[in-house]
């Protein structure tokens, strides 16, 4: 039974008529098509590489270094 166009690929809630939820499916298949990122923390730093699409590598260093500035501005750290 094809999902297309049946409506059942929508609501992460809806079921198909054979139970299957087609949007955890598409999760699935968006994780084993995306690239591979492997970060190493050291004493003085981090050390990041970044394989597939650039545009995603990009995108992770950037989040790293806004979180890297949060914590090193939070009140918190002792």
């Amino acid at each position: 039974m094809s999902s297309i166009g049946t409506g059942y690929n929508l609501s992460v809630t809806t079921f198909s008529p054979d139970g299957r939820v087609f949007q955890i499916e598409y999760a699935a298949k968006a994780v084993d098509n995306s690239g591979t990122v492997i970060g190493i923390k050291c004493k003085d730093g981090i050390v990041m590489a970044v394989a597939g699409l650039a545009a995603d590598g990009r995108q992770i260093v950037a989040r790293a270094k806004s979180e890297a500035t949060s914590y090193e501005r939070s009140p918190f750290i002792q």
